[in-house]
């Protein structure tokens, strides 16, 4: 590329009652090297934003290479910077904390140049300016002379055909000052146009020409010798460009993750937010799944597997069955764990010793497997019984302090209505019947020996499967009583499912409550420090903006940032939930439960929690001005 003409006809600036530039009219020629001084505040600034189609005239006419600027769009502008400008700051304006080459790689990025082209000339850059064994050095540790040298091998690297310099040697010394001064030279040789702003008169008289503007208006100038002829650009300097402000999608994630690595501290909190988010979120949905396990094996193991059916002999035409005949029918359910009869008789006098009166005491006939049906806990004398003989019997505790019984590994005797009994286990608890702790219980044979009549009322005790019990209380009428089932009376759990769906729809509208704060406290948390991240990096967005960028490119870069934060967050929260849940339920004795469709929710779940977090930095960062943010 050919080096660039430059006129400003007529230029007018103001800045509210302030006029910055009035009726400036300007030309410059191909290759010519200018210095343009004058007092601060006279408009040199804003005559050189202006160039650098970082700011707009008021009115008057500026033409680059012959080109209207002001017919030209904000991508056109973005476009032509990116191929036509190269920028050199007083302020250096560097990565500061990536290494030196990433900064001098920034203009190549914004026109889609592959990476290996792009590290290849910017190596090439470097080396020109000296600073070859500096390439991986982080920014922020370079000498003030180096890292204009850096700039300078930025421009080097692009291209660019129009140098705009900004006090380039404002904050060196003299020495470092002057090989600045010698660089912006050899560019303007090698066919570069540079317009250079600066205070020092000495150094302002060693360029082609000086321009000197004082309160917005040319007030004077010199032609110290003929513009140097246009040569062809070196090597170095014709960069051939690729497609002029663009960006290529793999290189926003790599720019974005290598910004981020560059502010770990920062990093580090922002991924702490979306960690401590998606980790609630982790925790409380692998508790609740846990705990909703928990409260089903609750439900099975107890109350809910218990059915209880009661009948009276006069509801049977042909009278009422042997109870060991229905018992053997509701066996035959489907879903029947164990089953067993229960006939409840008058109270009949009960005695331990003759040195105490006897007591009336309600006195029931069981049938066999009787305890387990009915989840007895019984402290036996010797081993567990599944069917009592005709002389034994079991005492409720609370019976057996009244009577005063001796231990039950004595083998202690009661007398039922003078008849002697052996008591071969004592009642401590009965979930089903209470009140069994203070009664007498005799099998079959007992009942022979006791000559009882018919009893008050007989029921048979159901133990169901997990989860038959409706069903089991649905057919065990039928079973029992198949000519009157009506008469049959049932006492079955309420159906679990139901209380369980109450019980969880309580438990989850809680947990999706905090849930839901959470994650809206993480977005909050996310947006306000993402905000003044940008607040902080105004800088580095106005150089990407001057060396080419969009504002879609500057959205794309902090949306990947965020993106990067939440995909990293939510990792993180998976983990640290998964630890809580594990934490939380060996220490309740639980058993862990986790749906592993939750591990990529959670992860997508940081990622929309980083986006949304995004938003009001993505929209300040992408209204920054480049005018604004740098100095020009």
């Amino acid at each position: 590329m050919s080096a660039m003409r430059i006129r400003v006809d007529d230029l007018c600036r103001a800045f509210g009652v302030t006029r910055a530039l009035d009726d400036v009219s300007l030309q410059i020629g191909e290759g010519e090297f200018v210095a343009i001084e004058g007092p601060s505040g006279g408009g040199k600034s804003t005559l050189l934003n202006i160039l650098g189609l970082l700011d707009s005239p008021d009115s008057g006419v500026y033409l680059l290479d012959g080109v209207d600027t002001a017919s030209l769009s904000r991508r056109e502008s973005a476009r032509l910077r990116s191929t036509t400008l190269g920028f050199v700051f007083q302020a250096f304006h560097l990565l500061d904390r990536r290494a030196v080459i990433d900064s001098v790689e920034l203009g190549l990025l914004y026109r889609g140049v592959r990476r290996s082209e792009r590290r290849a000339r910017a190596v090439e850059a470097l080396e020109a300016v000296g600073l070859g064994d500096q390439i991986w050095q982080s920014a922020n540790t370079l000498s003030g002379g180096q890292r204009q040298r850096v700039a300078i091998a930025r421009v080097l690297a692009s291209g660019a055909p129009l140098v705009l310099a900004d006090e380039p040697t404002g904050n060196l010394d003299s020495e470092n000052g002057d090989a600045v001064f010698q660089q912006l030279r050899a560019l303007a040789d090698a066919g570069a146009t540079v317009v250079m702003v600066t205070h020092s008169h000495e150094l302002a008289e060693r360029a082609d020409r000086v321009v000197t503007i004082k309160d917005g208006r040319i007030a004077g100038g010199s032609q110290r010798q003929a513009a140097s002829p246009a040569l062809a650009m070196s090597a170095s300097v014709s960069a051939h460009h690729e497609r002029p402000s663009t960006l290529r999608p793999f290189d926003v994630l790599r720019d974005a993750f290598e910004s981020l690595l560059s502010r770990t501290g920062r990093m580090a909190g922002l991924v702490g937010s979306v960690a401590l988010a998606v980790g609630l979120v982790v925790a409380t949905l692998g508790i609740m799944g846990s705990a909703r396990a928990q409260v089903s094996s609750q439900f099975d193991a107890h109350e809910s597997r218990d059915v209880t059916v009661g009948w009276s002999a006069d509801d049977f035409p042909a009278g009422a069955p042997d109870p060991d005949a229905i018992r053997v029918a509701l066996s035959g359910l489907r879903g029947v764990g164990a089953v067993a009869t229960l006939d409840d008789y008058d109270a009949l006098p009960v005695a331990a010793t003759a040195m105490r009166p006897a007591l009336n005491v309600p006195v029931s006939g069981v049938s066999s497997d009787y305890p387990g049906a009915a989840r007895l806990e019984v402290e036996w004398s010797r081993r567990p019984l599944v069917q009592l003989s005709g002389n034994e019997a079991l005492v409720g505790k609370s019976l057996a302090a009244q009577l005063g019984l001796p231990a039950v590994t004595m083998r202690p005797t009661i007398e039922i209505s003078g008849l002697v009994f052996s008591v071969v286990g004592v009642i401590t608890s009965a979930p089903r019947s209470p009140a069994q702790t203070g009664a007498v219980l005799v099998g079959p044979d007992g009942v022979k020996t006791l000559r009882l009549a018919d009893p008050q009322h007989r029921s048979a005790l159901i133990l169901s499967h997990t989860g038959a019990a409706q069903q089991i209380a649905h057919q065990a009428p039928l079973a029992v009583n198949p000519f009157r089932p009506s008469s049959v009376t049932v006492r079955a759990p309420v159906d679990p499912t139901t209380v369980r769906s109450e019980v969880e729809a309580s438990v989850q509208t809680t947990l999706f409550i905090l849930t839901g704060v959470s994650l809206l406290v993480a977005i909050a948390s996310l947006t306000n420090a993402m905000s003044l991240s940008i607040g902080e990096r105004k800088q580095e967005i106005g150089l990407r903006r001057a060396l080419g960028a969009r504002s879609v490119h500057i959205a794309s870069l902090v949306s990947c940032e965020a993106a990067i934060v939440g995909f990293i967050g939510g990792l993180v929260g998976l983990l640290a939930g998964l630890g809580a849940v594990l934490t939380m339920t060996i220490v309740q004795g639980w058993s862990p439960i986790f749906d592993l469709r939750l591990a990529p929710g959670a992860i997508a779940c940081g990622v929309l929690v980083g986006v949304l977090g995004s938003i009001v930095a993505t929209r300040r960062a992408a209204r920054i001005r480049p005018s604004d943010a740098l100095r020009l």
